[in-house]
């Protein structure tokens, strides 16, 4: 042992126990009977999206990008655009139901704009979705 270190008996009486036990008892009981909100609370989930489990129409994620309304856009790599809602729905653009208003399947980039339009930056060239669902293609030719 080292000289410097000594042994230090701590004396505990019964009562102190008692208090000790009795705190604690007090305690557990408070908890369950208030719970504090921070174990009341939901823990968020993560949750894996594919084609499979989702609506996603492709595994092949290349751009993400929140929305005005709390929806999650996600650009892919030969899918198209999937909107997810908050309530859990899935909405899917392509250049086929898009009329030619998504210029190509591999989305690139997504941004969000000011106004609540969302810029989707393709293959084939620049879209802008607004708010209303109106799409606009800008493109070289």
């Amino acid at each position: 042992m080292l000289p410097f270190v000594r042994r230090v008996r701590f004396k505990r009486s019964s009562s102190e126990f008692l208090v000790a036990w009795v705190a604690l008892v007090s305690w557990a009981i408070a908890c369950a009977t208030y719970p504090f909100s921070a174990f009341s609370e939901p823990i968020p989930n993560w949750t894996v999206f594919t084609q499979e489990n989702s609506d996603l129409p492709s595994d092949r994620v290349r751009a993400l990008a929140p929305g005005a309304d709390g929806a999650l856009w996600i650009g892919t790599y030969g899918g198209g655009l999937a909107r997810l809602d908050k309530d859990g729905r899935w909405q899917t653009y392509s250049t086929a139901n898009t009329k030619g208003g998504l210029p190509d399947n591999t989305v690139q980039a997504l941004a969000p704009g000011a106004d609540g339009a969302l810029w989707i930056g393709t293959n084939g060239g620049l879209a802008r979705l607004d708010k209303d669902g109106r799409w606009q293609t800008y493109s070289t030719a």
